[in-house]
């Protein structure tokens, strides 16, 4: 594992009775940030609808007119830009190593399972709900079963639920 160099230095926060560093509550209000911006991104944008066009039905978006490798080349550059800003911020706080990306994408995954797949809100609530759950369970239980409990609700929900929270649409189909 190397050290990846810090964007701050390194201080402690005091804030509603706990102890934080200005690298985690960056790290927080970045990503809050990158969402929103995404989210308008997305759905209020010509190019953000033709994006997701594109993702959705590529021939009939080309027959409406959208340049699908270019909606699908903006897609690529988007992706890239999100991740090289998660690892800027996550490096500091975990470290860099090999596994880093598939451990962090694994728990994307199951976090966008558990919401809805494809639905903004709910990757961030299957977000919150297996961070609320992987704290607990290193709390309260052992560090060691952190990634057991995640990946049983994540089989809990595809078992049970598998369009997740929020995804309507699946539903209907």
């Amino acid at each position: 594992m190397l050290n990846f160099p810090s964007i701050f230095e390194v201080h402690t926060v005091h804030l509603f009775g706990r102890n934080f560093q200005t690298e985690s509550i960056f790290t927080v209000v970045a990503s809050v940030i990158i969402m929103f911006v995404l989210q308008f991104f997305m759905k209020k944008t010509k190019m953000g609808m033709a994006m997701r066009a594109a993702a959705l039905d590529p021939v009939a978006a080309k027959a409406c007119g959208i340049n699908v490798n270019v909606a699908t080349g903006m897609a690529w550059g988007w992706a890239a830009c999100t991740a090289a800003l998660a690892g800027v911020m996550m490096g500091p706080l975990y470290g860099v190593f090999s596994t880093l990306g598939s451990q962090i994408g694994t728990k994307g995954f199951a976090a966008a399972v558990i919401g809805g797949y494809g639905n903004f809100v709910g990757s961030i609530v299957g977000g919150l709900i297996l961070g609320l759950l992987e704290t607990l369970t290193s709390g309260y239980i052992s560090s060691n079963y952190r990634d057991i409990f995640s990946y049983s609700i994540l089989l809990l929900f595809l078992f049970v639920r598998p369009w997740g929270l929020f995804n309507e649409r699946a539903i209907k189909n």
